[in-house]
C-alpha cells in the first residue's frame, strides 16, 4: 500500500511539473513564471536606494545632509540645521513614498473618484463617490488653497 501512495505521489507531482511548464495559449507558463530563481520571485529584492548612508547635495539645502537607513530601510537625517533636515525628509518621502502622498491629496481634497471610478466595493453602490462629496464638504482641499502663500 505504501509503495500505491508513493508511485500515485510522484505520477501526480510529475504532471504538476509537466502542465506547469506549458504555456496556455499565448501566456506563458505558470511554472517559469514562479520559479525562484528565475521567475517573478527574483524581482521581489530590496530597492537599491535603501543604503547604509547617502550624502543629500540638493540646491535648496544651505549645506550638506547625511541619511543613514537602518536595517529596517528606516532613514535617518542628520542635517545642521532644522529647515535642511525638513527639506531632506521631505524629499527621502516624495522618493520613497510619492505614491502615497498624491493619494492621500487626492483623498483630502474628495478627488478619489478620478482615479479609482465611483463604485468602491459593488458596481451601483456610489460609496468612493459619497466619501469625495463628504470630503469636498469638509472643504480641506480648498482651505490648503487658501492658506498656501
Amino acid at each position: 500500500m505504501r509503495i500505491l501512495s508513493f508511485l500515485l505521489a510522484s505520477l501526480l507531482t510529475i504532471s504538476a511539473i509537466w502542465l506547469l511548464d506549458r504555456p496556455l495559449g499565448s501566456t506563458p507558463s505558470p511554472g517559469r513564471l514562479l520559479d525562484p530563481f528565475r521567475g517573478i520571485w527574483e524581482n521581489a529584492h530590496e530597492a537599491d536606494h535603501h543604503s547604509e548612508s547617502m550624502d543629500l547635495d540638493l540646491s535648496t539645502l544651505s549645506a550638506s545632509v547625511n541619511v543613514r537607513y537602518d536595517s529596517l530601510g528606516i532613514p535617518h537625517v542628520f542635517a545642521k540645521n532644522w529647515l535642511d533636515a525638513f527639506r531632506a525628509q521631505g524629499f527621502i518621502t516624495a522618493r520613497d513614498r510619492l505614491w502615497q502622498m498624491e493619494f492621500q491629496t487626492h483623498a483630502a481634497a474628495g478627488r478619489l473618484s478620478e482615479i479609482l471610478g465611483p463604485d468602491l466595493e459593488e458596481p451601483g453602490d456610489g460609496r468612493l463617490l459619497r466619501y469625495d462629496r463628504l470630503q469636498r464638504r469638509l472643504g480641506l482641499g480648498y482651505a490648503a488653497e487658501k492658506a498656501m502663500f
